[in-house]
């Protein structure tokens, strides 16, 4: 997955941007440059009105051009006015940086319940694997061609920006009910077998 940190403000900022992009590396996002695709967009804003403006307008560009995105507004705004701070309806997070392992932790569990196109999955499924299940794009969408022929998943098209549409995936509540019927099943699996090898 691709993470994009826009940052407003002095060296602290930028010292705690910097300790945010190790953190989201390390738990294997690309650190990527504004103006590229990116899966979560993370703002690191001043206390100062301008400072304030000029997030909600990133944000709201970064919603526009990046329509899949968790966006996050972070840093000293939120920190010092929380209540102000939970009112900016561009950012679907919105945390101080008192606590960054709560920032990527929040970002997972967002980015683990939202609808995904074909890129995002493939990346997804290499991330949380570190790398050793890969998938080309020419195995993938027959994959999920099929899973939507039997109900699992359903999909809907989007404007990314003027020039791209993109195919995005969900699940259905029966493509629910059966991640949930083979997630039971693999852990029964799981524990039967280390009873056997108990005996």
């Amino acid at each position: 997955m691709r993470v994009c940190f826009y940052t407003l403000g002095c060296k602290v900022n930028l010292n705690e941007t910097g300790a945010l992009e190790q953190m989201f590396r390390g738990a294997g996002f690309t650190i990527v440059p504004e103006g590229e695709e990116a899966d979560v967009v993370v703002n690191s804003c001043t206390v100062t009105n301008f400072g304030d403006q000029k997030s909600r307008k990133w944000l709201r560009r970064a919603k526009r051009e990046n329509p899949g995105a968790v966006t996050v507004l972070t840093g000293c705004y939120p920190q010092a006015f929380p209540e102000e701070a939970a009112q900016f309806m561009e950012a679907d997070l919105v945390c101080g940086n008192g606590d960054r392992k709560a920032i990527l932790d929040n970002v997972l569990k967002l980015l683990d319940g939202r609808d995904m196109y074909g890129y995002q999955i493939i990346e997804e499924l290499a991330c949380r694997s570190n790398n050793v299940f890969q998938m080309k794009a020419g195995t993938l969408y027959p994959l999920l061609h099929g899973l939507e022929k039997k109900g699992l998943l359903e999909s809907y098209e989007e404007h990314a920006d003027s020039a791209r549409v993109r195919k995005y995936y969900r699940l259905t509540q029966k493509g629910k009910k059966f991640l949930q019927e083979k997630t039971d099943e693999f852990l029964r699996r799981q524990q039967n077998s280390g009873r056997r090898s108990l005996l």
